[in-house]
């Protein structure tokens, strides 16, 4: 039966809201008391929806719901349990925006859609759970909103203008679309799309465009405007941007290599003989640029950013493993497992990696407090589980023996994932605290995070080129 009795509780408490120092009080509304009677041994289904409720019985629905999910599980049956709950996981990130565009949302409950993280999750999220169509919708939906060769940061909630913010998310597209490709993804989509829009960029980032970006003489990228963050580590509280890196940000300079050698084979496939030439031409001198500029021998590690006055900054971040990490031979082989086992050392935890080595100037144990002691932590220590993915595809790479490292990149994998049945159930949260126990905070889902470990067990099958 139902009783309605609409009530307001007034001044409820919530605890993790005094903690985050966020408003930690809240009025909920009761519309009134329904009254369920169970007899013994039989079962009893409640349905409660917002608007209309779907067509066909709570029986039907729940059966409807089991045969998708078997159908989504059908591929891996065969892995471990955590295997497939990252496949379910992943399901929970595709949704669309409007009526026809498909899109990746960043995390739950706080994020939307944000372009660098839907570049960074679709290979793992579509790609290597056979969503090839929807993996091609998405690139094709941010391919059409460039703008001066940026990628959107973020789509607003309310559909306003998109936010262009982002250094890195135009240069992350390339490496979406060459797993694209690779996984089986339509050439015809990418000569009619991707390409133009790759094109743009490649021409917008060194001749200049918004935030000062723009390439050095050197050939490296580099970028400087007030109050601004503009790679992942993009916190800001107000005006006060935590971590700028203002000037050349290593990965920036990894991924602005891959871009252009991207676009160079594309180049060749298209008959643009040409382009291809000039495009592989830059990337040679990148190449050199980069180790002349960020190889920082007495750490054995890479400068994480090269300030704009020249001063390189020594902070040993895992930003240095995109360098490794993407499939181009940016370094030589032994400065490549130098950085990787300096990470290994000072930045794995098992279920992601610091944002900062211990004991560097700022480095924060724990994500706790409010706005701004929270964002002053967010990439000073904090650990992020997505970065998981550049550690072992590095250690994967370094390897005499890919075989055996693959064995030993899942048996990582395996460990991390025992946190998937830790906090938000079936899922893989955003950040960890620096220190152990390493708790979990931030979204309780987030995209990146699940995308990442199915990437790589894609990669080592071989299912995302090598």
């Amino acid at each position: 039966g139902w009783q309605a009795e609409p009530a307001w509780i007034r001044q409820v408490l919530h605890e993790r809201e005094i903690e985050r120092g966020l408003d930690d009080r809240d009025d909920l509304a009761a519309p009134g008391r329904a009254t369920l009677s169970l007899e013994s041994g039989r079962s009893l289904d409640l349905l409660v929806t917002v608007g209309e409720p779907p067509a066909g019985t709570p029986d039907e629905l729940e059966a409807a719901e089991l045969e998708r999910r078997r159908a989504l599980l059908k591929p891996v049956l065969q892995r471990a349990e955590w295997v497939r709950t990252l496949h379910l996981a992943a399901d929970q990130f595709l949704v669309r925006r409007g009526e026809s565009q498909k899109t990746i949302v960043a995390g739950y409950p706080w994020f939307t859609d944000w372009g660098r993280d839907a570049m960074i999750s679709l290979p793992g999220l579509c790609l290597a759970t056979g969503r090839l169509d929807a993996a091609g919708e998405i690139l094709s939906t941010y391919a059409a909103h460039i703008r001066n060769g940026l990628l959107p940061n973020h789509f607003p909630d309310a559909g306003d203008l998109p936010e262009y913010n982002t250094l890195d998310a135009s240069l992350w597209f390339f490496q979406a679309m060459r797993q694209y490709l690779a996984a089986g993804g339509s050439l015809e989509r990418v000569r009619r799309d991707l390409y133009p829009a790759g094109r743009e960029i490649v021409a917008r980032y060194p001749a200049g465009t918004d935030y000062g970006i723009h390439a050095d003489v050197d050939g490296l990228i580099t970028w400087a405007w007030p109050n601004s963050a503009l790679t992942w580590m993009d916190a800001r509280v107000d005006d006060w941007a935590v971590t700028p890196r203002e000037g050349k940000p290593v990965e920036i300079q990894a991924l602005w290599h891959g871009a252009l050698i991207e676009m160079s084979s594309l180049a060749e496939r298209f008959k643009d003989a040409g382009s291809a030439r000039a495009w592989r031409k830059e990337a040679a001198r990148v190449r050199t640029s980069f180790r002349a500029a960020f190889w920082n021998e007495t750490r054995g590690y890479l400068h994480d950013i090269i300030a704009p006055d020249g001063t390189p900054d020594p902070a040993i971040r895992p930003n240095a493993l995109f360098a490794v990490s993407l499939p181009y031979e940016l370094l030589p082989r032994n400065d490549a497992r130098r950085i990787v086992a300096t990470a290994g050392r000072e930045l794995y935890t098992g279920v992601g990696l610091r944002s900062l080595a211990r004991g560097e100037d700022g480095y924060a144990p724990v994500y706790v407090g409010d706005r701004w002691q929270r964002d002053a932590a967010y990439h000073q220590g904090t650990v992020w589980g997505w970065l998981l993915g550049p550690y072992l595809e590095a250690l994967w790479r370094t390897s005499a023996d890919r075989r055996s490292a693959g064995v030993e990149v899942e048996r990582l994998l395996a460990i991390g994932a025992r946190h998937l049945m830790e906090d938000g159930v079936g899922s893989w949260a955003e950040i960890f605290d620096a220190e152990p126990p390493h708790a979990p905070r931030g979204c309780p889902a987030q995209a990146w995070s699940v995308a990442e470990p199915l990437r790589l067990l894609a990669l080592i099958a071989g299912r995302l080129g090598g």
